[in-house]
């Protein structure tokens, strides 16, 4: 059998019954929560957060989450896992996990999954080699990477009256 003393028993090391041993030990103060005394500005949720200089107003959705509902006023959206939502912010970034179903309206968009619904881009829409974007799709200029697949309607925004051209960009030679 093992020593009292290895098994942690302060009271039966020391020889005292479990009173005197609570009383020569010293006093600890435990957290158990991990919550701070006083909560920072802007914990609570009808507290407003103070401003920040340069602050942005980032959302990033992981892998594995889904988010459905409405995302507004938003400077960076980034989605690896599945949003189902009408979305207003000025950068999309949808990454090769990441689900986009319904409404955006953004300044810029990097899309690396899916997207489908409709996506209006004031400035660049850039459909990387594994992107997929379906619906309708307003655009100011536009980049697709070999293999990206944009399927729907698609069309220039205001900014521009000449109609779209899409020209394919040539693969750099391995030998020039």
């Amino acid at each position: 059998m093992a020593d009292k003393a290895t098994l942690g028993f302060k009271s039966l090391r020391r020889g005292h019954d479990g009173e005197e041993a609570a009383k020569n030990e010293p006093a600890v103060t435990r957290h158990t929560t991990g919550m701070p005394e006083r909560p920072k500005p802007g914990w609570w949720p009808d507290d407003p957060a103070p401003a920040e200089p340069g602050a942005e107003a980032n959302l990033h959705v992981g892998r594995g989450l889904r988010l459905k509902g409405e995302v507004s006023s938003c400077d960076r959206l980034t989605v690896e896992g599945d949003v189902e939502a009408t979305i207003a912010a000025r950068a999309l970034e949808i990454t090769s996990s990441g689900q986009v179903r319904g409404k955006a309206e953004v300044e810029t968009a990097a899309i690396d999954g899916h997207f489908d619904g409709d996506l209006v881009v004031s400035g660049c829409l850039t459909v990387r080699k594994s992107g997929r974007v379906s619906g309708t799709v307003v655009y100011d200029a536009l980049e697709i990477e070999k293999g990206g697949c944009i399927t729907g309607t698609l069309s220039r925004g205001d900014k521009a009256s000449a109609p779209a051209m899409l020209t394919p960009v040539e693969e750099p030679r391995a030998g020039a």
